[in-house]
């Protein structure tokens, strides 16, 4: 699910507008944890982990922080955590950076993506 925040500083004033992702919780190993049965199980798994990485730049995201820790296994579907050090590309070519921590983070609207 594809959010907007609004994204206060410590006074409560209003800093901005943010695109974030919120995701299912998924439970599984680490890929630093996980055991591949064999050559191709690990091949399908590298492969899925290329195709999520294809997608989300040719979306106009970058993950600076991709590592095995970033990344939970389930069954043979990875899943990329931890996207806090991702970068958006906005229609003129700008980057924006994620919110920084210590700004708080509510008010968060839902749209289709």
């Amino acid at each position: 699910m594809v959010v907007l925040f609004s994204a206060f500083d410590k006074e409560n004033s209003e800093i901005g507008k943010f695109y974030g992702t919120i995701y299912e919780a998924v439970e599984g190993v680490t890929l630093d944890e996980y055991q591949p049965q064999s050559l191709a199980e690990a091949l399908v798994i590298m492969n899925r982990i290329a195709h999520s990485t294809e997608a989300d730049f040719e979306a106009g995201l970058y993950n600076l922080d991709i590592k095995p820790d970033n990344i939970i296994v389930e069954g043979l579907n990875p899943v990329i955590i931890d996207r806090a050090l991702t970068l958006y590309q906005h229609s003129d070519g700008s980057l924006q950076s994620p919110i920084p921590a210590e700004y708080s983070v509510y008010n968060a609207t839902t749209f289709d993506a």
